[in-house]
């Protein structure tokens, strides 16, 4: 019953505003891959410190912000890509962290998050090697099998500079549309 509400009001804010996309601009094709470069941008994000994410718990969070639970109230649109970013700990554990793209018309002065486990950060400009594919993705798994396919085909590339410690996993689409989805993963590039 819970996730069925999730879905309604993702669907609610999804079918109420146009998706503002962080716009890359391609610098480099390839067959299996692209490069990618994202200019500085301003991202509403929410860390885990555990073993295995639980991705609804962040996405959840950030919803919260979007739907007014900020400083000011407010409602913010929905944007693509929703990235999630898996970083290995010291130990056992791993940093998952899920961020929404901030719309061009709060880049400036975002509202601040009333929840503490919400912050905003400020990537500076990345350059990504990104490989897109369909389908849906519901496991942490399913994200590191197509990391790996991307890690294994930048390798017999011989590119260079690829931090291959941490990636990004990149959603488009509402979880409301059921063909043609579009997902990505990325790995930065120096």
């Amino acid at each position: 019953m819970k996730k069925l509400l999730v879905c309604l009001a993702v669907l609610a804010v999804t079918l109420a505003f146009d998706l503002d996309d962080a716009e890359p601009e391609e610098i480099a094709p390839y067959t299996s891959y692209e490069l990618r470069v994202y200019e500085s941008a301003k991202w509403a994000c929410h860390d885990e410190m555990r073993k295995r994410p639980k991705m609804y718990t962040s996405f959840m969070k950030l919803f919260g912000y979007i739907t007014g639970e900020n400083e000011k109230g407010q409602t913010i649109n929905m944007t693509a890509p929703v990235t999630m970013m898996e970083e290995p700990l010291d130990g056992d554990a791993n940093r998952y962290q899920m961020c929404f793209y901030i719309p061009a018309a709060h880049q400036l002065e975002p509202p601040k998050p009333t929840d503490p486990n919400v912050y905003i950060e400020v990537r500076p400009r990345l350059t990504v090697a990104a490989r897109t594919f369909g389908g849906w993705v519901s496991k942490m798994r399913e994200w590191v099998t197509r990391k790996d396919d991307l890690e294994r085909d930048l390798k017999a590339a011989g590119e260079q500079g690829v931090d291959y410690t941490r990636f990004y996993g990149a959603g488009y689409d509402s979880p409301m549309k059921y063909k043609n989805r579009r997902n990505e993963v990325w790995f930065v590039v120096d």
